[in-house]
């Protein structure tokens, strides 16, 4: 059997955002819970269980239970082994209409998705994932001036202010410290600098609008 809301006290809230819909300001419904705003009624309805964790549609092999049916028909292929999805090219066979459709570009070399932040195009949803967080964990701020990286911009700035700037140190003998030594920004530096902030912000803009989840692709 499906399974009812796990959440005290949504089952009102549920039943007053299917059998009241709010309509968004540009047409469609709207989710009373959320206010994510659906073309169709019945999409929102089926968005609401990701709210109240109702999910109605059981496997009758495992008792496992899913929020689609479309979901449930592809889980039950795992128990089946059916495969109904063929490539034309070279006949290999698949459970989900997304994964030939993925499987195709190794055949037509479409890479769909792209990064916004250093142009590199990938042909999967989860390779561009993939990369999107190696820009996320890596040292991948370098200093153009001695190649050196860093994982962070303030490192990276830091760097440059104190390996690459000029101090003026003129009324002290070479080769002694100063304790206040004002520092002089070359040129280059400061263009390299304001250049880092730049891609700073964009990179900054990137990441706030990224995408946490595949793009909804017809799965059965």
């Amino acid at each position: 059997m499906g399974k009812k809301s796990p959440i005290k006290g949504l089952s009102k809230v549920t039943h007053s955002a299917t059998s009241q819909t709010a309509k968004g300001s540009t047409g469609g419904s709207a989710c009373m819970i959320c206010g994510k705003i659906f073309k169709y009624e019945h999409k929102m309805k089926v968005h609401l269980r990701s709210h109240t964790g109702e999910t109605p549609f059981s496997c009758t092999f495992c008792n496992k239970a899913f929020t689609q049916n479309a979901a449930l028909k592809v889980h039950i292929r795992t128990h089946t082994k059916e495969r109904p999805y063929s490539c034309k090219e070279c006949e290999k066979t698949f459970a989900r209409a997304d994964h030939l459709n993925q499987h195709i570009r190794t055949h037509t070399g479409k890479r769909p998705y792209g990064c916004e932040l250093c142009q590199k195009s990938f042909a999967t949803w989860s390779a561009i994932s993939r990369h999107k967080a190696e820009h996320l964990s890596c040292n991948n701020y370098i200093c153009q001036v001695c190649s050196k990286t860093f994982s962070r911009t303030s490192n990276l700035k830091n760097h440059l202010l104190k390996v690459h700037s000029h101090s003026e140190d003129s009324s002290h003998p070479e080769g002694k410290e100063t304790s206040a030594k004002k520092l002089l920004i070359l040129p280059d530096v400061r263009d390299l600098l304001e250049t880092l902030q730049g891609e700073e912000d964009e990179k900054n803009h990137f990441l706030s609008g990224c995408v946490k989840s595949e793009p909804t692709e017809d799965k059965t």
